[in-house]
Parts: structure tokens; sequence; C-alpha cells
């Protein structure tokens, strides 16, 4: 599984938060597929997004340095 978050906060990056998932299965489905289209879409995106899981709430929370690539999250992804 891939989680790239830092443990140093990065200031006025786009945030996002996809929660309210039924289950854990259906939380690392998500998660898997959310990675590999950041991975596949977002040019440089080790240095560009960050994401990880939140299993206090069971969510997924994500950043991104640039607008544009937010934009295009949430157009794909947003609940």
């Amino acid at each position: 599984m891939n989680y790239n978050w830092p443990k140093k906060d990065k200031p006025n990056w786009h945030s996002y938060r996809i929660g309210e998932l039924e289950t854990l299965a259906e939380l690392l489905s998500r998660y898997e597929k959310i990675v590999e289209w950041i991975i596949e879409t977002v040019d440089g995106p080790y240095r560009h997004a960050l994401w990880k899981i939140d299993s206090d709430d069971l969510s997924i929370k994500v950043r991104f340095r640039y607008e544009r690539d937010f934009i295009n999250f949430v157009l794909k992804w947003g609940q």
C-alpha cells in the first residue's frame, strides 16, 4: 500500500477528504484506485501530491500543491 504523507505540514496546499465509507474493504478499494489515478495523472505525484488513510474516521485525505490537480481530483472523485 502506498503512503505519502510527511510529518511536516505543507501550508497552502489544496486539501480534500473522502469520508463516510461504510467498510474497511470499501476504503481500501477506493484508496488503491485513487493512488493509481494520482500517480498516472499528476505530474511529479510524489512532489506535488500527498495522500493517506485516516484510520480514526475511515477516510482518505489528499492534498495537492497545484489547484489544477485539486480541481481534476474533485471532478473525478468528489462525492
